[in-house]
């Protein structure tokens, strides 16, 4: 009850302060950036730093651009309007972390191009290539981020502003690897491609995600029960969302959901968290990713 009643304060209060004991901010340097090109695809350069780590940096840099340029010949060795574009974007460098940002198009013929993002992220102490797992590297991180995604894709949902699907908000891709991010000031930011979480019209879907969300532990003590947040549990036999469903929480008071979502789901007296956002309320129920909106009845 614990862990999930702290995940779900710490969606609720969004604290976007960083937090100070984090190893992934300890270093203080910053590189030099210097734009270049190879066969009209675009990259970075970097120097200012340790040598030896600029050069491993500068050497993975160059061999995507020469990538770039070796796919859009055989692109256009099948399709004469076809093409391989890039471009490239420092997202960040501060605090001895670099990322690098290549977008691309590639049109092989067809209603439209594909579209995607590559992204490289460094410690600019050695030259290592850092991924998601050396950011998100335990149990705890990975719920914490997993969970406060799925919350930004489902208000993303309710405000229309992109067209996620019911599925995408609890099974979006992550992969501890391939996953494409960049580092920010407050945290990292995640990066979906078109499809992956939305139509192709809502291009790349951008989630930053703090290091307050990231490194979040439970406190010690129990959360105090007030108007904006309520923690109970449902009274009996929880069998998912319907609007229209009527919750009956063990403290005696009773919740209808307003929220059209449907989803099936069994579990008996599974814990519950309600909790006020702007002028409404929302459940979250133990165990499902959705949180829904619900007005109060008794």
């Amino acid at each position: 009850m614990k862990r999930f009643v702290g995940i779900m304060t710490l969606i609720t209060l969004i604290v976007y302060t960083l937090s100070p004991a984090t190893s992934i901010q300890a270093a203080s340097s910053k590189a030099k950036i210097e734009q270049a090109v190879y066969k009209g695809q675009p990259y970075v350069r970097i120097s200012g730093i340790n040598q030896t780590a600029a050069n491993k940096i500068n050497q993975a840099l160059k061999q995507y651009a020469v990538n770039a340029a070796a796919s859009s010949v055989t692109i256009k060795k099948t399709s004469k309007e076809g093409w391989h574009k890039t471009s490239v974007k420092t997202a960040y460098n501060s605090n001895g972390k670099l990322s690098v940002v290549f977008e691309y198009s590639k049109y092989y013929g067809g209603a439209h191009d594909v579209q995607g993002t590559d992204t490289f992220n460094y410690d600019l102490s050695t030259g290592n290539r850092l991924y998601l797992k050396d950011v998100i590297n335990n149990k705890t991180k990975l719920v914490n981020t997993r969970t406060y995604i799925s919350y930004v894709l489902s208000e993303k949902q309710r405000k229309n502003s992109l067209s996620v699907n019911e599925i995408s908000i609890a099974d979006y891709p992550f992969d501890p690897v391939k996953t494409g991010f960049y580092f920010n000031e407050k945290g990292i930011v995640v990066r979906f491609d078109p499809y992956q979480v939305g139509s192709f019209a809502d291009g790349i879907v951008d989630i930053p995600v703090p290091y307050t969300i990231i490194n979040y532990t439970v406190p010690t003590g129990s959360l105090n029960a007030s108007e904006n947040v309520i923690q109970s549990k449902i009274d009996d036999d929880f069998e998912g969302f319907d609007e229209g469903n009527i919750y009956e929480l063990a403290n005696g008071q009773i919740w209808k959901q307003e929220d059209y979502h449907y989803h099936y789901a069994y579990s008996y007296r599974p814990d519950v968290l309600i909790y006020k956002d702007g002028g409404s309320y929302y459940m979250k129920v133990e165990g499902q990713d959705q949180a829904v909106r619900v007005s109060r009845l008794k």
